[in-house]
């Protein structure tokens, strides 16, 4: 599977030869990340600081809201740490930190899988000829891969494996080395380092090794669509199946897809389907107009199925349903994008447009007091629904989303 990088310097997405040497840069990082998110996860990679000339914290905060990220770069404290994964990260990368007068620091990684979940921590090891190098790869730590593989397995999600005599060259990703990494564990492996073809991000997937690029995605040597199809298990049969959910996460549908169905949906944006009935490609509402616009798609792990994730006009089932599998779900998803819709559209008659922000804070504290001050269960119920209601509408008119709130909640779960 290909992990798109993002480096950032001074707010803006770079690529660099060896580590030193700037060899692009591009001024639209958060355009970036909302255009390759549609495939899975990309890497943020802060090299301010990693070279201590500053940081990016905001700018990756605000790629955390546009895409599901793996950050790293100059996460040195548990405090840190916490902080990148409140901003929304899935997980983050530990590198130079970890290695200390070579060897493990197993404390400061024991604290920190501790305060967020080792799940959540991908060690980097970047090695040369098959020993590891730290800060910024001038520092040679002495220690082979494989020792520090068998040091760090306990307390980690996953490696970032980084071959640093190939980064930055496109010449090709040193297989021999990283399926040698690929035999010492069992967690997920990822690679970077002058992956240049989409045929070498199919080796890699084959390996059961994910691909992180940079250089070749911005030179145009590959795209993330034909990574994404030709990482797919084709072979054990030509049809995958694909279920569809809306952006709350509710089931739509199912059906199947081909290549060629795979490739017309990931072209026009508008979701097609092989029709098994009618042996022919099928356009989700051709004639119905209930299309499906596509958001984003996933594989599995075994690269034969699909999950896609739509905005669907209408209905999806041919009964008139919302789902195929039943009516529409209630869910705070759905409640503040009708909020904000109705706020958009500054209707005179929505009680909810109308709302000032000074009104909206009132409310709050009005609807705190009853929900606290209510003494039967109806009651309760009653004003709690009320409160939810209007810290939606708080959310909406302050632009805070959903997934704020809930990334917060999430990191004080690990505490």
């Amino acid at each position: 599977m290909l992990i798109p990088s993002i480096d950032l310097m001074n707010g803006k997405a770079v690529q660099l030869a060896q580590g030193r040497d700037k060899m692009l840069e591009r001024d639209d990082p958060e355009a970036l990340a909302a255009e390759f998110d549609r495939f899975g996860r990309i890497a943020v990679i802060d090299l301010d600081a990693v070279f201590g000339t500053g940081d990016n914290e905001a700018l990756i905060r605000r790629l955390c809201t546009k895409a599901e990220c793996v950050v790293g770069g100059g996460i040195r404290t548990i405090e840190k740490a916490q902080r990148i994964f409140s901003y929304g990260a899935a997980q983050i990368i530990l590198g130079s930190r970890l290695f200390s007068g070579g060897r493990i620091d197993v404390e400061f990684l024991g604290s920190i899988a501790a305060a967020i979940g080792r799940e959540r921590i991908v060690a980097a090891i970047d090695a040369c000829e098959g020993i590891v190098v730290v800060q910024g790869w001038r520092e040679s730590t002495g220690m082979t891969v494989a020792d520090a593989v068998a040091a760090l397995d306990p307390y980690v999600g996953g490696y970032l494996f980084t071959a640093v005599e190939k980064e930055g060259m496109l010449q090709g990703p040193a297989f021999d080395r990283i399926e040698a990494v690929r035999a010492l564990t069992k967690k997920p492996l990822t690679a970077a380092g002058s992956v240049t073809t989409v045929a070498e991000v199919a080796q890699l997937d084959r390996m059961g090794v994910d691909a992180q690029v940079g250089m070749a995605l911005y030179t145009g040597k590959m795209t993330p669509t034909a990574c994404f199809i030709e990482t797919l298990d084709w072979e054990k049969a030509p049809l995958l199946p694909a279920i569809a959910q809306d952006e709350s996460g509710q089931v739509l549908m199912a059906a199947f897809m081909n290549k060629e169905a795979l490739e017309q949906t990931l072209a026009t944006g508008r979701v097609t389907y092989w029709s098994r009935s009618r042996k022919r490609l099928w356009t989700k509402g051709e004639t119905s107009g209930c299309f499906q616009t596509l958001r984003a798609i996933r594989r599995d792990c075994d690269g034969d199925a699909l999950l896609l994730t739509v905005t669907q006009e209408g209905t999806a089932c041919h009964l008139g349903r919302y789902s195929c599998f039943g009516d529409r779900r209630f869910s705070l998803t759905e409640l503040y994008g009708v909020l904000a819709a109705r706020i958009a559209s500054g209707d005179a008659k929505s009680y909810t447009a109308k709302l000032s922000p000074k009104e909206v804070r009132q409310k709050l504290l009005e609807e705190a007091a009853e929900v606290a001050l209510a003494e039967d269960r109806d009651n309760k119920v009653w004003e709690a629904a009320d409160l939810l209601y209007f810290l939606t509408v708080f959310l909406v008119k302050e632009g805070i989303g959903l997934d704020e709130v809930l990334n917060e909640l999430q990191r004080r779960r690990r505490k």
